[in-house]
């Protein structure tokens, strides 16, 4: 084969192996996440050369409970009967086309006050402090749990080295791993 179609087959080899290995991964995670309990923790460790090498952790998060808004015409409604101050003023213009012309001589004539909304700051450190228990919870806002992920964390420092090196003494197939016997399927 000439150069240009060696690189080419690599290329398409690679792009296979690229999706058969994100299959096995995703498989993989699937499996272990439903194995696991939230707060587990999985640590990796290989012997190579009578030396003990930690390859990295596999935990599953144990989310914590945090206010989210759930119904936002809720909120909205309860955030404008209870914002007092704590607003931000928002303008329209009578008249966009004339507005351009006039603004340049500071006609604030063609400026009308349309809604006062609440401001964002203040949305904000009103869930901060229900969050702590330190205020009402506004309506429209409920305690959510978030789903516990599956988290895989690499030694940086030895998985770059230990795993070609396990390859190279036959302790890790890659075959084995992506099922390249039966295609890939």
């Amino acid at each position: 084969m000439t150069d240009q179609k060696t690189t080419a087959l690599h290329l398409i080899a690679l792009g296979q192996l690229q999706k058969m290995i994100k299959a096995e991964i995703d498989t993989r995670r699937a499996t272990l996440h439903a194995g696991m309990d939230e707060g587990d923790r999985v640590a990796v460790h290989v012997k190579l050369d009578d030396e003990k090498v930690k390859l990295g952790t596999v935990l599953k998060t144990e989310p914590t409970t945090a206010l989210a808004v759930v119904d936002p015409l809720a909120h909205e409604a309860w955030a404008l009967e209870n914002m007092g101050e704590n607003h931000v003023t928002s303008y329209e213009f009578v008249d966009p086309a004339a507005v351009a012309a006039v603004l340049r001589e500071h006609a604030p004539h063609l400026i009308t006050k349309v809604t006062q909304r609440p401001s964002p700051q203040w949305l904000n450190e009103v869930l901060v402090l229900a969050g702590r228990g330190e205020g009402p919870i506004p309506d429209g806002v409920e305690p959510v749990k978030a789903d516990p992920v599956l988290q895989v964390r690499p030694n940086a420092d030895t998985v770059p080295t230990t795993i070609p090196e396990l390859w190279r003494r036959a302790m890790l197939d890659l075959g084995e791993l992506l099922a390249i016997e039966g295609g890939g399927e």
